[in-house]
């Protein structure tokens, strides 16, 4: 029996990882690469490296804080929380790259998604995850990353869609670069 409980999750704790990002067994490289790029802003800022799994590990049974990223296509840990109501997430939903970041607790298990509609939209999730609960700032000259001794988040529970069909940033030139 599943249920939902308090929806905080701390990922790192006084510069200890206490979180395993979790790929699907049929991930594809959009979205191994938004977990490397959670894996790597999170050790810029606390120091820990969060170890990186597949969702078809069975060392995870053991895990209390996962942090899954992908689509219910490809992560069945995600697929799982669908079928089971507690989140919400499909090609539909929230549509073209969009994403959802959301925290979750089901049964002895607290996860912290950031999943995506496409597997664009997976990476999304993780950059509006460090930008909007982290801190981080993506700037031409440079990232800003703050130092932090411990990530914990509380209730996040975020679904969002592009405004335009095509995101592309003009850069002056002949072609232009998504």
């Amino acid at each position: 029996c599943s249920q939902v409980l308090s929806q905080s999750f701390m990922a790192v704790d006084k510069g200890k990882a206490v979180a395993t990002i979790v790929v699907g067994s049929k991930m594809e490289a959009s979205e191994l690469h938004a977990a490397r790029e959670l894996q790597k802003y999170f050790q810029i800022m606390t120091g820990a490296i969060l170890p990186i799994s597949s969702a078809d590990d069975p060392a995870l049974k053991e895990a209390v804080s996962l942090i899954l990223i992908g689509r219910a296509e490809t992560n069945e840990m995600i697929r799982a929380l669908g079928s089971k109501g507690l989140i919400r997430l499909s090609a539909d939903y929230p549509v073209m790259d969009g994403f959802i970041v959301k925290t979750v607790k089901d049964a002895n298990v607290s996860y912290l998604i950031c999943g995506g509609s496409t597997p664009i939209g997976s990476l999304y999730a993780v950059y509006a995850l460090l930008e909007d609960f982290c801190g981080v700032g993506f700037f031409e000259d440079g990232d800003r990353v703050p130092q932090k001794k411990s990530l914990d988040f509380q209730d996040i529970n975020i679904a969002e869609k592009p405004y335009f069909p095509i995101r592309q940033y003009p850069q002056g030139c002949a072609l232009w670069y998504t």
